[in-house]
């Protein structure tokens, strides 16, 4: 299951119906919808049945939009098996006479889909969501809102039950439609039958649900507010969600001996007596598949789920802030469950989030006599009167790298409180940072013990002879320590988990946490069950990635990743867990995906393209996002086991923006890259960026119209050893674009960029350091190769030829700006004005430089470019090649040859820098260009007695001893 470790891999989806509701958390799980999307994406292959309340007429048969029934009652008595029946938007009820026993009974081989606007010629084209088509129970049309907003609103008569699915099979589809406003008859509580499913009631029925919503209905003395399902029923749900449905058990469903599956669903706002977002009765055995249970109120037991003599399966699901609390008696202080209550059954849950629930015993779970299995399970900020997390009474349960931390107890157990001949299994978990007035992690009266092994548990002083042995039994391999979570929990300055200001942390560990590598593989999550015969038959942690990174799983629900993944392209078979190069990943941005603070990511030559969209309604927003405390190293053949192995210039980690019809920059990345509000612990190293196509609406300081290759607002990332390549800009930043920010960026660099302003890079309202950058056949309006706007850049051992403006400045553009350019050598650009250098209300200093038309330093130095601080020369740098445009004339990347810029051994520019000058104010070290190793081709920085001009250092020069010869 991915993001589960809170916001960063969370999933929102909003449904949004008259009224605002509640923004809903869903976990992704391993869950394929195929078929149904497959079927979905079909238009009329069957019969097809067309209704439309608002159809002109006059003509009403069913055959068209324009001829449609007004009625689906009418709709479905025609239709025969085979048939699909198309609904648009509108209220749709089941009776027109007011009779309360009438209902939309689905039938086998009938199909019936909502959510039309009612123009539509296959179904693929309908939008339900937008298109609300309701079902509704309101018959005599006076409650008091429609669709409601909760039972309350119901008034006078309403159906029973709205729609009816008893006896069906799965060729009933009931498909993009809200059901609300039905009321069921008043009647026994128990067993559960016609008083029951307000919304839905199915006996013995197993048809298909999907794309659903539950809204506000409601059984006053009996089970189901939203659906029953009984007497073996299996319906699976797909995409269904229950808002605000009230009934006595089971307020959003109730189960009675049937085992639904729901897929990717949600029960939120329901309320009960117990269970309000589902009750599971009489080997009730459903399976749950992300489904999040959020907000949810029961009076006394089970806030998001009651249990009892079921074994339901829950994967990948969201328990939030669900309550098991009657505040309106003081005097009920015997409330269990605010997330779930498991009464003698032997429910499973494997990758599941209990945060933020609230009740008297156990505010995630009170287990009472039953065998419950937890797997990969995070707990976190919970509360409870006793086990702010786990309560657990008779039961038998096995925890399995299980994380408990930030729960509270007010009295007792602010991990886990165990009572009464509780026969417990704690292993390869965490324990840690709960909270109650007794200060235990884990609390037990005198009949029970658990056994605790290879967990972290806090205050047990680890297995051994300083074990606390009040905790548990020591099973062995148990540490006491902090588990160095990325973010600790916290209630807030109110110390409560009550929403207002709570954090519920990154329970994920850093790569240097106690609990790394020191589980046990071989433990049995489920006994009971074969397999799983010990953690190797887990495949994966709480976020999907592989439960095993390393040879020893971690202790708790996450499993930490090697310091270092591996990322190879070609690579084919292998676990492509990244552990290695013989099990490479094959995307990059499933490694960054993965990757940790501390974590290494090494990218062996190939192809990359970012598929991660920032806006999922437009995919040209795709980009590689970095992190700060994530280091990318490109170049690696894929065979190296240090990073000094790589040659990043023989083999080419390439970035590229080209995500779409290849070779039409149409479609590219806005940007290749983007580095926003990060630091100089994210570090790229070693890459090709290119095709970048910043081309889109202005948004922010520039958006997508800045920076194509790489897009830097407020970051201060580490950019090393990179070749940014014919990216382009419909603004500022072909190459790159930073703002507000110091970054240094070494080594790299600029060719064949394009854009309005700064070809290669424009650097707007900060203070960059450029070290050993080369830039050539870059264009642009202002500032072919660079362009500062309100930028004090420091600009060191910079070569800038061949670069070309078609207004000003084809080397440097400074606006406001008053930059440092040192060892440099501006030579052989060209601009209709200021072909170098063009200065708008800047003066830069200019010193130890190579700068064309300069005069050099003294009296004839050309003080338009910028204050002489000595040194300055004017003459042909001798390049080894001069760069050239083609034939044509122009940096179109048809026939273009960039150059070799490094020097020739008679150049002027060898040995005329000054090896003194600090090159990133930004930082220290470096203090002088000593402190840097290399220059742009990988060669030592300073070969002879004092450093070159430019971004290259000359290899040829050889310096024989002074020999003195006594006469």
């Amino acid at each position: 299951m991915k993001g589960i470790a809170l916001p960063p891999h969370l999933k929102i989806h909003f449904l949004l119906f008259g009224i605002l509701l509640l923004s809903l958390l869903f976990i992704q799980a391993p869950f394929s919808a195929a078929a149904i999307a497959q079927q979905d994406a079909q238009g009329p292959s069957a019969t097809v049945i067309y209704v439309d309340v608002d159809a002109p007429g006059p003509t009403h048969n069913g055959a068209s939009w324009a001829t449609a029934y007004l009625d689906l009652q009418v709709a479905l008595a025609a239709a025969g098996s085979g048939s699909e029946i198309w609904v648009a938007e509108g209220i749709y009820r089941p009776s027109s006479t007011g009779v309360v026993s009438d209902t939309f009974t689905l039938k086998n081989g009938v199909a019936i889909y909502g959510g039309f606007a009612g123009t539509e010629t296959a179904r693929s084209q309908r939008d339900w969501e937008t298109h609300v088509t309701i079902l509704s129970g309101d018959i005599d049309g006076n409650d008091l809102n429609e669709p409601p907003d909760s039972v309350t609103d119901i008034v006078g008569s309403n159906s029973y039950h709205v729609v009816t699915g008893s006896g069906t099979n799965n060729t009933a589809v009931l498909d993009g439609f809200t059901i609300s406003g039905g009321k069921a008859p008043v009647g026994q509580l128990e067993p559960c039958g016609p008083q029951c499913g307000g919304g839905l009631y199915n006996v013995n029925g197993s048809p298909t649900l999907s794309n659903l919503i539950f809204l506000a209905n409601y059984a006053p003395n009996s089970g189901g507010g939203g659906v029953f399902n009984g007497s073996g029923s299996s319906p699976v749900l797909t995409d269904v969600h229950f808002f605000k449905n009230h009934g006595i058990r089971g307020g959003g469903m109730h189960n009675d001996g049937s085992s639904p599956v729901i897929n990717k669903g949600s029960f939120v706002g329901n309320s009960s007596r117990n269970g309000a977002g589902l009750y599971e009765t009489n080997n009730s055995n459903s399976t749950l598949n992300e489904v999040n249970f959020s907000d949810n109120k029961a009076n006394n037991f089970g806030g998001g789920v009651f249990i009892t003599e079921s074994n339901s399966n829950f994967i990948g699901c969201v328990f939030e802030m669900n309550v098991a609390n009657n505040a309106d008696d003081p005097l009920d202080t015997d409330d269990n469950g605010g997330g779930l209550y498991a009464l003698t059954g032997a429910p499973h849950l494997k990758d599941v989030l209990f945060r933020g629930n609230v009740t008297d015993f156990g505010g995630a779970i009170a287990n009472v006599d039953s065998s419950m299995i937890l797997i990969n399970v995070v707990i976190v900020g919970n509360q409870a009167v006793y086990g702010g997390g786990l309560h657990d009474r008779s039961g038998e349960m096995v925890l399995t790298n299980v994380t408990v931390s930030g729960n509270k107890a007010t009295l007792a157990g602010g991990g886990m409180n165990n009572i009464i001949n509780s026969k417990n299994v704690i292993q390869n978990s965490i324990f840690w940072g709960n909270t109650s007035p007794g200060g235990k992690q884990i609390t037990n009266d005198g009949t029970s013990q658990p056994t605790i092994r290879y967990s972290l548990v806090a205050g047990s002083g680890g297995s051994g002879p300083g074990w606390d042995t009040s905790l548990g039994l020591d099973g062995g391999g148990n540490i006491d320590g902090n588990p160095m979570f990325l973010r600790t929990p916290s209630p807030g300055a109110d110390g409560n988990w009550d929403g207002v200001d709570d954090d519920y942390g990154d329970l994920r560990l850093l790569v240097t946490s106690p609990a790394v590598n020191v589980g046990n593989n071989s433990l049995d999550p489920d006994p009971a069950n074969s397999p799983p015969d010990s953690m190797n038959d887990i495949a994966t942690d709480v976020d999907g990635n592989p439960r095993i990174a390393s040879l020893v799983i971690d202790m708790g629900a996450y499993e930490t990743p090697p310091s270092r993944l591996y990322v190879d392209a070609s690579k084919i078979g292998g676990k492509q867990n990244g552990e290695s190069w013989n099990n490479a990943m094959t995307d990059l941005q499933d490694a960054l995906d993965r990757a940790y603070t501390g974590v290494e990511i090494w990218v062996a030559n190939g192809t990359y393209k970012p598929s991660l969209a920032t806006d999922g309604s437009d995919l040209r927003t795709a980009t590689f996002q970095l992190r700060s405390g994530i280091s990318l190293y490109g170049g690696f053949a894929g065979n190296e086991s240090s990073r000094t192995q790589r040659d990043w210039f023989a083999n080419q980690s390439l970035l590229s923006g080209d995500i779409g019809l290849t070779g039409d920059p149409s479609d590219n990345s806005y940007h290749v890259v983007t580095t926003n509000g990060i630091d100089k612990t994210a570090i790229l190293d070693g890459f090709t960026i290119r095709d970048g196509q910043a081309d889109g609406s202005s948004a922010g300081i520039c958006g997508p119209q800045c920076g194509g290759g790489l897009y830097n607002d407020g970051g201060n990332p580490t950019l090393i050893n990179l070749l940014i390549l014919e990216n382009q800009a419909g603004d500022r930043g072909g190459g790159l674009f930073t703002a507000n920010a110091n970054p240094t960026l070494t080594n790299i660099s600029y060719n064949g960029n394009k854009a309005l302003s700064g070809g290669g890079i424009a650097s707007v309202n900060g203070n960059p350091s450029l070290i050993n950058n080369a830039f050539s056949g870059n264009t642009a309006t202002n500032g072919g190769g660079m362009y500062n706007s309100n930028s004090d850049a420091t600009l060191t051992n910079l070569t800038l030829s061949g670069n070309d403006a078609s207004g000003q400045g084809g080397g440097l553009y400074n606006s406001s700006s008053d930059p440092i350019i040192q060892n440099s050598i501006l030579w052989a650009n060209t601009a209709v004005s200021d072909p170098e250098i063009a200065n708008i209300s800047s003066t830069p200093t200019i010193r130890n430089s190579l700068v064309a038309s300069s005069g050099g330093s003294g009296p004839g130095w050309e003080t338009g470019l910028g204050n002489d601080g000595g040194g300055n020369i004017d003459e042909d740098p001798l390049f080894e090649r001069d760069p050239s445009p083609g034939a044509d004339g122009q940096w179109n990347g048809v026939n273009d040859d960039y150059g070799d810029l490094r020097l020739n051994e008679s150049s002027p520019a060898v040995d005329a820098g000054n090896r003194l000058f600090d090159p990133d104010p930004n930082n220290s070290p470096p203090d002088s260009l000593d402190d840097i190793p290399n220059d742009l081709a990988g060669n030592g920085r300073i070969s002879g007695v004092q450093i070159e001009m430019g971004a290259y250092e000359e290899q040829t020069k050889l310096y024989l001893p002074t020999i003195f010869i006594e006469s």
